[in-house]
């Protein structure tokens, strides 16, 4: 089991959030989309999203299989239910399993390591980052350039036939912390509030609390979406390794809806 905090919030600017995520302690499933189309359709592709990966995830199916559903699920709905309106979601997850930990991800939504210092562990699918990567941007050009809105891959957009997660996989140490977030988080908390944070504040879900009032506080012109979970408590660097996912009795979905923090009741 894993020991976490998360919290999701709307925003200042926002009327509604189009943040979903899943804590799903007993698969050790962790799940944060963030939904892109107006009139609700952002909300509705990060729920079909995040819904559909776990309840495959849940049957044994490859994280890439349940992904490449999510996607075509979303295409669907929105040529039927949405009269053709692109909508989209990123994605990124941590499933853990042994002594291991498996991120897969979808668009410019992160995940980070937290190990006394901050690791990003994902790369953006997004426009500034190929810029980053030819040369034409610094990554604190980057940072303030318009463009950055803009993503190269996510779930359930038109023009993609498919779309393909990339992948992380590691083994954990005792200590170890993992950080999920929307852009909500990191386009308006810096990565050196964020690593100080995180240093001070051993309590994951004061740590989430309070990494959402930085994001609020330093703009919160997005919907807002934080997880940190502990490595397992049984890590002891001895764990035989696995990515094998295992049966699951109970998961906890939850649509991005609230303009509060949130915390779930195995964290009490």
């Amino acid at each position: 089991m894993h020991r976490f905090g998360a919290g999701t919030h709307v925003g200042n600017i926002r009327d509604n959030n189009e943040d979903s995520f899943v804590c799903d302690s007993a698969k050790s499933l962790f799940i944060v989309a963030d939904g892109m189309g107006g009139l609700g359709f952002g909300e509705v592709a990060s729920a079909i999203s995040t819904y559909t990966v776990t309840q495959m995830v849940r049957e044994g199916q490859g994280v890439n299989q349940a992904i490449e559903t999510a996607h075509r699920k979303i295409r669907d709905y929105s040529e039927q239910e949405g009269k053709g309106v692109n909508m989209g979601t990123t994605l990124v997850l941590l499933l853990s399993q042994g002594s291991m930990y498996n991120i897969f991800w979808v668009g410019d939504s992160r995940a980070y390591l937290f190990d006394k210092s901050l690791q990003q562990l994902t790369v953006d699918h997004s426009l500034v980052q190929s810029l980053i990567e030819t040369g034409e941007l610094t990554p604190e050009e980057a940072a303030v350039d318009p463009r950055k809105v803009a993503i190269t891959r996510a779930l359930g957009v038109q023009e993609k036939e498919t779309v393909r997660a990339d992948s992380v996989s590691n083994k954990w140490s005792p200590g170890q912390k993992i950080l999920l977030c929307t852009d909500g988080l990191s386009d308006f908390v810096s990565f050196a509030d964020i690593e100080n944070v995180l240093q001070r504040e051993s309590d994951n879900q004061k740590a989430v609390d309070e990494l959402i009032d930085r994001a609020l506080a330093g703009g919160g012109r997005d919907n807002i979406t934080v997880m940190v979970i502990s490595a397992p408590d049984s890590v002891d660097g001895q764990s035989p390794d696995t990515h094998v996912p295992g049966d699951v009795t109970e998961s906890t979905y939850i649509p991005g809806s609230s303009d509060t923090h949130r915390k779930f009741p195995d964290q009490e």
